[in-house]
């Protein structure tokens, strides 16, 4: 179950936090993690978390990996796309001024 808090940060703004309580093997476990705010909206929520079997306090969290995936993968897109639009630009301007 998720619950959650803000906290002032240095810079003037709340920092987010979610806390998750869990149960595994009979013993309750309780981790916190610093959020987006889009978690952090998730005030009663039951989730799916995976924990180490050996090391229970340790929760896997893929999304950040995710994350970074999607936002690198978006990054390369437009950046492959302003390369083509450049190189065309820059053909069709050879073109025209004869160049």
């Amino acid at each position: 179950m998720l619950d959650s808090y803000d906290k002032p940060s240095s810079g003037g703004s709340d920092d987010h936090y979610a806390v998750v309580h869990y149960t595994y093997d009979g013993t309750e476990y309780t981790q916190e993690y610093r959020v987006w705010r889009a978690y952090y909206n998730m005030i009663g929520s039951e989730i799916t978390v995976k924990c180490d079997p050996n090391d229970p306090t340790q929760l896997n969290d893929s999304g950040d990996l995710l994350l970074y995936i999607i936002l690198g993968s978006v990054f390369g897109i437009v950046s492959l796309i302003f390369g083509l639009v450049d190189l065309i630009l820059k053909k069709l301007s050879k073109k025209i001024l004869g160049g």
